[in-house]
């Protein structure tokens, strides 16, 4: 596959993908599960691969100067990763459809565009991919702040009083 086809295509099944994500985070913490427990279980989860993967392909031995630095570096990672997914399931969990969130958090093309042109030399800017960035930006905006969903209040949850359990229930609403 072509370099020009390659990037687009993997872009495309990435954001497939990570929509089915969106979708079934929706529905684990609408099931009961918190956002903290949620990422921590995803992370275990994650972790237990990654070992996996490195003790299969003998990824463990022969640790450089270069490769700690670089895992120094993938801990600051790990930690803006684990800020932002809580921060964007939080968002899910309170929003009555989790493609407001998702819309929401897409205006990040502005940052990712603007700070690559300083960190990357490959980058350059150009007018007409700017121009789409701010349209797409504006629709953005206009979808999510003029929904009518936008002013609702986020679902209130109680504890019920149940012996042995600890099941957290949506308190219905008082009009």
């Amino acid at each position: 596959m072509p370099h020009h086809i390659r990037w687009p295509f993997y872009a495309a099944a990435g954001a497939i993908i990570y929509g089915i994500y969106q979708l079934l985070v929706k529905y684990i913490l609408n099931k009961g599960m918190s956002v903290p427990d949620l990422i921590a279980w995803l992370g275990v989860i994650y972790g237990i691969g990654g070992i996996i993967y490195l003790i299969y392909n003998d990824k463990l031995k022969n640790f450089t100067q270069r490769k700690y630095d670089l895992l120094t570096l993938c801990v600051v990672v790990l930690l803006i990763h684990v800020l932002g997914d809580y921060c964007f399931n939080r968002g899910i969990k309170f929003a009555p459809n989790p493609g407001y969130v998702t819309a929401f958090m897409s205006l990040t093309i502005v940052f990712v565009y603007l700070s690559s042109l300083y960190y990357f030399k490959t980058a350059k800017f150009e007018w007409g991919p700017f121009i789409g960035i701010l349209l797409v930006c504006s629709g953005i905006l206009l979808m999510t702040m003029t929904c009518d969903s936008i002013n609702m209040e986020a679902p209130k949850l109680k504890k019920p009083k149940m012996k042995g359990k600890n099941v957290l229930i949506y308190a219905e609403k008082n009009d």
